[in-house]
């Protein structure tokens, strides 16, 4: 993973010195945009949306610490570096309250900005890994909840009411795989873990394009659950079509798919589950020739 850095210095020289050092170093770092001001700096970091920025403390119109006060209050997940020299060492000492991970001691050569910029950059990874987890959590804990309201198991009301919001005016879909082993593929119940995978990326990043924002949900190893955006303007069933061509163009599985209607209150989402299910369980009736009278 790459991070974004911005440089901001009035002189003109040594950003672009340090620019030119980062660009001939592996250090993980991007130059993403350089700022002569703290001021100039605000207008940027919006639209740059850096991950650190490497600041000198004495600059006209908004220092350093100006700037790292402002992004301790308004971007706490960026980063500061403080450039100081020894005059203003215990001046710049003022940024850690605001976040400060590090100070670099001006002039610096390119030794000691390579380590500074090093460590930097592990702060920067171990976050990004500490982020990810922490998304991969409340993502299964969301799974987990839905699950258990959607096969009428005992769930907490607290999460339960939280994912009630999350897919408050929403349109439930089934899916269902009707074989993970087709006729004329040849695959194996130790590729039952990577078609599920597949099957469940493919599915998600058709589901989540707008119009639809979609949000799916493993139920069984063979049956997901797809809350999507109410799309009137759309033919019907147009999303789950092209889940279905899709999943039998790639990977020659067949997907079904039933529209539950809206999702309502989490209370009734068994319900509907139960619904779908149901009417997947009646036997479609067998064609009779004309005038034969009906079976009884």
């Amino acid at each position: 993973m790459i991070g974004k850095l911005l440089i901001v210095d009035d002189q003109a020289i040594f950003r672009q010195g340090i620019a030119k050092m980062i660009g001939e170093h592996e250090l993980g770092w991007q130059v993403a945009g350089e700022a002569e001001n703290g001021r100039e700096a605000v207008e940027q970091i919006a639209a740059l949306q850096p991950h650190l920025i490497l600041t000198d403390i004495r600059m006209p119109h908004m220092d350093g610490l100006e700037l790292a006060e402002y992004v301790h209050r308004h971007h706490k997940e960026t980063a500061v570096i403080i450039l100081t020299g020894y005059e203003d060492f215990k001046y710049a000492q003022a940024a850690l309250k605001f976040g400060a991970i590090d100070f670099l001691l001006k002039p610096c050569n390119e030794q000691t900005l390579i380590e500074v910029l090093g460590r930097a950059y592990e702060h920067f990874r171990e976050g990004m890994l500490r982020a990810q987890r922490q998304a991969a959590d409340r993502r299964a804990l969301e799974e987990h909840v839905v699950r258990s309201l959607l096969l009428g198991l005992p769930c907490d009301d607290r999460l339960a009411q939280r994912a009630g919001a999350a897919y408050a005016g929403k349109e439930l879909v089934l899916l269902r795989v009707e074989s993970y082993f087709p006729p004329g593929k040849a695959y194996r119940r130790a590729d039952l873990g990577l078609l599920q995978f597949a099957l469940f990326n493919m599915i998600t990043e058709l589901a989540e394009c707008p119009p639809y924002h979609g949000r799916l949900v493993s139920v069984r190893h063979d049956r997901f659950a797809l809350f999507t955006e109410l799309v009137e303007e759309e033919p019907a069933r147009g999303l789950e079509q092209r889940i279905a061509e899709a999943c039998r163009t790639y990977l020659g599985l067949a997907v079904t798919a039933h529209r539950c209607g809206p999702a309502g209150e989490p209370e009734g989402w068994s319900g509907l589950y139960r619904g779908a299910e149901e009417q997947r369980a009646v036997p479609a009736a067998e064609p009779r020739p004309p005038g034969c009278p009906p079976r009884t």
